[in-house]
């Protein structure tokens, strides 16, 4: 609702509680509704005032959004979740040690939630529902939840969710059963919740899968094409792509498959990537399509029961961008998890603002940021399953919360802020299907406050309608550069091909062993540690990794600090045997002469040099471990992909017998991917790769310089130490 009197008609653990129709029960009977509803008491902001509804509603007041409360003045949703007894339930122990605890220390709920309630309130939070229905609590602004796609998907998915798969999956929009499902469950959501004032709005689900089960942007695509021909979602598919195209021979032109016909499409099941611009296109408009499916449904079945409260949309995780035009049409607030990246102590950087800016015009409604966290090692739990990034102590984390909550604060177009989550989760995970394990507590399974966050929630939450109202974005902390010294040269010269025989130093590089040098093995003095290999994912007649099979050195540059080598690395022959697309690309090794104690590598051109198109997917450079070459599996640092990040940019792995590791990191991550894992009876992989996905037509390049991938010795196997040396590492490369 964006003006007064217009009616309204990855966590897993959030699921689990959102499903439920209402709070974890302890009494016998049910609360009287004039219990349940107390009458309205505002401790709004005075200084921002609109009409009286009776209920919540957003308005933009002088260019900054607002939640208007019952009473008419301008309110900001400062939360907390996941604040219940019974909190993280572990499946290997039995029963909740959060709830064994705190009935240990307060003797009953009541006493709990008692005691809990003032603790919130004395740490500045003003948007929260205790998870015990019986507590006689001094209400409060709240925003309750359902699971609607994700408990539809259970039976009609995109694919179907199993009990133990339950992320990863998209409800079939288009099954006729879709409009009765949505407008049963907002019966039951809204039945008792109506006539509430304290209520903000309504959530219909938590991270469903926008990108498919493997998160791309024509992940449902790709769904709805392996759907059987009688299916609701595949006619739906097939009908979309007859309104936008000539004929399904044009569909074969852009996705390079087989199928000639609009009754072949409808047969195949095997689904294909998009090959061209126009496909690309589809694939966001079919996103769309589904979109329209989603609100349109879920938002008229929540209207219907409730004329007088918010939408709050679905809690997006970050790949949401090409739906948010739609949501927006249905949505009064796009409800969003966000997991955010930057250097403790440093502002949020201007890449990520930016996305926050562009996301709020996109839907043209305000945001609510319903998770975020920021969890440490030094908590005792292994942090090892479980979005956000890590950090090494809680005055890290603190300097992290008081950050990103300032930040949330100042953003014009954001109103409402709810922090992930009150207790932590058990060391030993939730369950088998749902292993967080993580530091995301503002208490710990024990009950006991982690005083370093807790002082900051204490000092920054109530200052949240100074900031604003202010209506001012931050600044934020630019990107990283790299140093001159890897961009500019004082000397260049040509060379004729010859190998290379880099100078000896603390680090040596030498020539692999595959026979073509299109591959550098990287040694500690005279200890192996791994062999670094540049190559490229295509698809052409499917998906292929292809590695070069020439290599040859066509550029030296120089300066006083580093020593760089241009290489051309291709598959020539590939053109004539057509087993995968021909291509030449060009990577630069930069080898310091003063401080060498690393290596990097750097991918600037790819072309097609062959007779046909093909898709070039990503580019990528694998560290392969052998470290000692001494049989011993190297095991990777458990923060090993993006979605898992540490503070420092990458990972490390570790041989334990060898006492001696190898670790990479760059300079930023807004484009570039990574993954370290262990290769059982293989030497363990790390990658790193930046996601392309161009078509190349004969003749045609992608001109690029993707990060510089920076390789070098560890000596410890501890984050501690790995944070250490990308800092020592920094100082000389980045500026």
């Amino acid at each position: 609702m964006s003006a007064p009197g217009r009616p309204l008609a990855f966590s897993l653990f959030l699921i689990l509680i959102w499903t439920a129709a209402s709070p974890v029960a302890y009494a016998e009977t049910p609360a009287p509704l004039e219990q349940r509803h107390p009458e309205f008491a505002s401790a709004g902001y005075d200084a921002v005032k609109s009409e009286a509804t009776g209920f919540f509603y957003t308005k933009k007041i002088n260019d900054v959004w607002w939640f208007i409360d019952p009473a008419g003045k301008g309110f900001y949703a400062v939360g907390v979740g996941g604040v219940s007894v019974k909190s993280n339930n572990c499946e290997r122990l039995g029963y909740s040690p959060y709830e064994r605890a705190v009935l240990s220390k307060y003797g009953s709920p009541e006493a709990w939630a008692e005691a809990t309630e003032k603790r919130l309130r004395d740490w500045g939070f003003n948007t929260y529902q205790l998870n015990y229905a019986g507590a006689k609590q001094t209400p409060s602004a709240y925003f309750r939840g359902r699971s609607f796609g994700l408990s539809f998907a259970r039976q009609d998915g995109f694919p179907t969710v199993t009990p133990t798969t339950l992320l990863g999956s998209f409800p079939n929009v288009f099954s006729p059963e879709w409009p009765k499902f949505c407008d049963k469950t907002a019966q039951e959501l809204c039945a008792e919740m109506k006539e509430d004032p304290w209520l903000l709005g309504y959530t219909s689900d938590n991270e469903l899968a926008w990108g498919g089960p493997f998160g791309s942007k024509w992940g449902l695509f790709e769904e709805a094409w392996k759907k059987p021909q009688d299916d609701p979602a595949k006619k739906a598919w097939i009908a979309f792509l007859q309104a936008r195209l000539k004929s399904a021979s044009e569909f074969a032109s852009n996705w390079g498959c087989p199928q000639q016909t609009w009754e072949e499409l409808a047969i195949s099941q095997e689904a294909v990537p998009p090959m061209t611009a126009m496909a690309d296109d589809i694939c966001t408009q079919w996103l769309k399509y589904v979109a329209e499916a989603y609100f349109r449904e879920v938002s008229g079945a929540i209207r219907r029961y409730d004329p007088n409260h918010l939408y709050l949309g679905c809690r997006f995780t970050t790949d949401m961008q090409d739906v948010l035009d739609v949501c927006g049409q249905y949505c009064d607030v796009v409800t969003l998890n966000m997991y955010a990246r930057f250097e403790p102590g440093k502002p949020i950087t201007r890449y990520e603002l930016g996305l926050l800016q562009a996301w709020s015009s996109a839907a043209g409604k305000p945001l609510m940021f319903t998770e975020w966290s920021f969890p440490s090692f030094d908590s005792g739990l292994p942090c090892s399953v479980g979005a956000g990034m890590r950090v090494e102590t809680q005055q890290q984390r603190a300097a992290c919360w008081e950050e990103f909550q300032r930040t949330l604060f100042q953003l014009p177009f954001v109103v409402g802020s709810e922090y992930f989550m009150w207790s932590d989760e058990p060391a030993l995970g939730i369950a088998s299907y749902h292993r967080e394990n993580t530091n995301y507590g503002l208490v710990t399974v024990s009950d006991e406050p982690y005083q370093e966050v807790v002082d900051k929630a204490k000092t920054v939450n109530p200052l949240v309608y100074a900031l604003h109202s202010r209506g001012e974005m931050p600044e934020g902390a630019p990107a990283r550069r790299m140093a001159s010294c890897l961009r500019d040269f004082s000397a260049s010269k040509a060379m004729d091909g010859t190998p290379l025989l880099f100078p000896e130093g603390l680090l040596n590089i030498s020539p692999g062993n595959n026979g073509n040098g299109a591959e550098w093995l990287l040694s500690l003095g005279k200890e192996y540690l791994a062999s670094m290999q540049p190559l490229v994912l295509e698809h052409y007649q499917g998906y292929k990794w292809c590695i070069a099979s020439e290599c040859k050195l066509i550029q030296m540059h120089e300066n006083d600090a580093v020593m760089a080598a241009d290489y051309e690395l291709s598959n020539r022959a590939a053109a004539s045997t057509k087993t995968e697309g021909a291509y030449r690309s060009i990577w630069r090794l930069f080898i310091p002469k003063k401080n060498p104690g690393w290596v990097g590598m750097q991918c600037l051109m790819v072309e097609n040099i062959g007779t046909e198109t093909w898709l070039l997917d990503e580019i990528q450079c694998n560290l392969n471990s052998g470290i000692a070459q001494n049989n011993v599996q190297d095991t990777a640092f458990d923060l090993s992909l993006k979605w898992l990040p540490f503070y420092r940019n990458g990972t490390f792995m570790w041989d334990a017998d060898a006492k001696i590791g190898v670790g990479a990191s760059f300079l930023n991550v807004d484009d570039f991917d990574y993954i370290f894992y262990p290769q059982p009876g293989k030497e363990s992989k790390g990658e790193f790769k930046r996601k392309v996905h161009a078509t190349l037509a004969p003749g045609e390049k992608y001109a690029t310089e993707t990060p510089v991938a920076f390789f070098f010795p560890m000596e410890h196997n501890s984050p501690a130490h790995f944070a250490r040396t990308v800092e020592r590492l920094l100082s000389q490369v980045s500026e």
